[in-house]
């Protein structure tokens, strides 16, 4: 039964406007106003001096009914108030998911009991691991971190053979995959650039309407903001190495399908195994999930080392926003999130020597 108050015999009780009972105007004739009364419904006990209902348990929630018109006004305000702040957090979420986030903390209150401890040492991991197999599937990865056999060492070759190496990739590439031989929407092919011996290399998802007018991957608005982002941690892009997931634009500069992908990351991954990079820092949701083998979403993997491994090498990986994303949400939070991903990377690569 849900609480109501007690009435007054002398007036002419009303609604509650707030649904919860009913109550009377004139509380000072209410004799459980002086004693403090159990409520009759056996809820709880009216407190002696502001005729409030305490209950003590309905639904595992506290139960308060207002006794006055100022506290029904201040309710009706405070709805309100809620009201638009979901309004409001509704059109952020939208914003966001039409962005790409995919994924949006929220503050665990005290109340909640701890999180699990695999979990925390998922955030708290701040080094690139040891050789790790990627999940693969569209399950959601229980630990990026799942130790595995190290992958087979490669054969050293020198900057020259590495370029060589290269070239000749880019060529049959060219000629034989499955997905750039076939698609429609591309005039030309951007394979990528860079040092072919680098110890650092940025994977975006695809070429753009300006790479693909080109042939050179991150020339426009995003590449040169990557350009920035390159020289602010004391290298030029000529140190670096710079190639995409899909070697040809998508139609209309939409996200590559899987199908695409399967057909020609395999090219890609034999960049990596020709170049040997140290470090691999992959832009954005895309180009993160093939390098990952994983469906988890950027939000949640950036800024925390994790490992691409074939059959012939194991390379740490450092997720983060991609420029274009930047750009759009171009934000002291956002700016520092990356320029936080970065200096693990330099202090990876870098590593200060005491």
């Amino acid at each position: 039964m849900a609480p109501r108050f007690i009435p007054n015999p002398n007036l002419r009780d009303h609604p509650d406007p707030d649904g919860i009972g009913t109550q009377s105007r004139n509380w000072s004739q209410d004799p459980s106003r002086a004693r403090g009364e159990r409520d009759p419904d056996g809820v709880g006990t009216r407190h002696p001096l502001n005729g409030k209902i305490r209950a003590h348990s309905v639904g595992g929630e506290l139960l308060s009914c207002p006794v006055d018109g100022k506290q029904r006004i201040g309710m009706t305000m405070m709805q309100e108030s809620t009201d638009h702040l979901k309004r409001i957090a509704r059109q952020h979420l939208e914003t966001d998911r039409l962005l790409g986030v995919d994924f949006v903390p929220i503050k665990t209150p005290q109340s909640e009991p701890a999180p699990e401890p695999a979990a925390a040492a998922e955030i708290e991991v701040n080094i690139p691991p040891g050789p790790v197999r990627p999940s693969t599937g569209t399950r959601k990865p229980t630990s990026l971190f799942e130790a595995a056999s190290p992958a087979q060492s490669v054969p050293r070759r020198s900057r020259q053979e590495k370029a060589d190496a290269l070239e000749a990739l880019r060529t049959r590439h060219d000629e034989t995959c499955p997905h750039c031989t076939t698609a429609t929407a591309h005039t030309q092919t951007v394979f990528g650039e860079g040092a072919p011996d680098a110890e650092l290399i940025f994977i975006g998802e695809a070429p753009g309407e300006q790479e693909d007018r080109t042939g050179r991957p991150f020339v426009g608005r995003a590449g040169r903001k990557l350009d920035e982002i390159i020289q602010a941690m004391g290298l030029a892009r000529p140190d670096v190495y710079i190639a995409n997931v899909l070697k040809s634009r998508p139609m209309g500069n939409r996200t590559p399908l899987p199908t695409e992908v399967e057909q020609c990351a395999a090219f890609l991954a034999e960049q990596i195994r020709i170049i040997q990079p140290k470090v691999i820092v992959g832009l954005g949701g895309p180009a993160v999930k093939w390098l990952l083998g994983t469906n988890v979403g950027i939000t949640r993997l950036r800024g925390q080392w994790a490992t691409f491994t074939d059959a012939e090498v194991s390379v740490p990986v450092m997720p983060t926003f991609h420029p274009a994303y930047l750009l759009r949400n171009y934000t002291p939070d956002t700016r520092g999130k990356v320029w936080s991903d970065m200096q693990q990377v330099m202090a990876y690569l870098q590593p200060a020597s005491k």
